[in-house]
């Protein structure tokens, strides 16, 4: 299963990125203007065809939300809240180690 939406997101940051590097090498001079442009359009064309190939691959909306996909993030984002709550009263080393300790034992 190739998830659709990555390569979706993906192909549109390539596309603007690409919009914006053409757009900031037109500043230049004529002459070395040549490289950069045929770069950006380069980017331009693979980024499109990206998120082209990735709109066709969509798979049709389900109906059932999972929250499961989230757990690990919520989990990062809580862990190191906690980190910067116990850093000052335990000093960095021993917060760094708990903090690693218990990323990795919570995502497995």
């Amino acid at each position: 299963m190739v998830n659709w939406k990555q390569d979706m997101v993906l192909g549109v940051i390539l596309l603007g990125l690409s919009i914006g590097f053409y757009a900031s090498g037109l500043t230049y001079n004529d002459s070395s203007t040549l490289f950069p442009s045929y770069l950006s359009r380069l980017l331009m064309i693979l980024g499109g065809c990206l998120a082209i190939s990735a709109y066709r691959k969509r798979e049709p909306a389900q109906k059932l939300v999972s929250w499961q996909f989230a757990r690990g993030p919520i989990l990062v984002v809580l862990l190191t809240a906690g980190f910067i709550l116990i850093l000052p009263y335990i000093g960095f080393i021993p917060s760094a180690f708990l903090l690693s300790s218990a990323i990795f034992l919570s995502l497995g």
